[in-house]
């Protein structure tokens, strides 16, 4: 039997107005609109994703920089060990100073692919100083630096 949507004007017997109904007798606010939920549903989940990609572009950017900001203070901790041990073998020596490059074992501060040298310069000077040649980080993201301090 096929259901025809004709619609017309209905009293409702409790309240007495007019009410718009199919012909079927079902008012009409109580017939679904198909697809209205499916687009509402459609509609939230690209919100939502969205939301998500805005939000982990951010998380992303933070991870970075922590990264970042983690192997900085490394290279500046290799930095500062790298100096006191040059200062220390200034005021103590017993020898002559190491003209070449001496490298550090720095396996116990734990840094990832940390590398440590330590060179003397103008040994024969009033101003002797040295170079601290430093290495930290990934395989892709590297930091090294070479500082020059004064041992005066």
């Amino acid at each position: 039997m096929r259901l025809e949507k004709e619609k017309y004007y209905n009293r409702n017997s409790k309240t007495g107005m007019l009410v718009f109904v199919t012909r079927i007798g079902v008012p009409i606010r109580h017939v679904r609109r198909k697809g209205f939920v499916t687009i509402l549903a459609l509609m939230l989940i690209t919100l939502v994703g969205g939301a998500m990609l805005i939000l982990s572009h951010g998380a992303n950017t933070l991870a970075f920089e922590t990264n970042r900001a983690y192997y900085q203070a490394c290279e500046r901790n290799l930095a500062a060990s790298g100096f006191a041990w040059a200062g220390y073998q200034n005021v103590h020596k017993k020898t002559e100073l190491p003209t070449q490059p001496i490298e550090l074992d720095v396996e116990l501060l734990q840094i990832p692919q940390g590398s440590l040298t330590v060179s003397f310069a103008h040994l024969d000077t009033d101003d002797p100083s040295v170079e601290v040649k430093t290495t930290c980080g990934r395989e892709t993201n590297l930091l090294k630096r070479l500082r020059e301090y004064s041992l005066k």
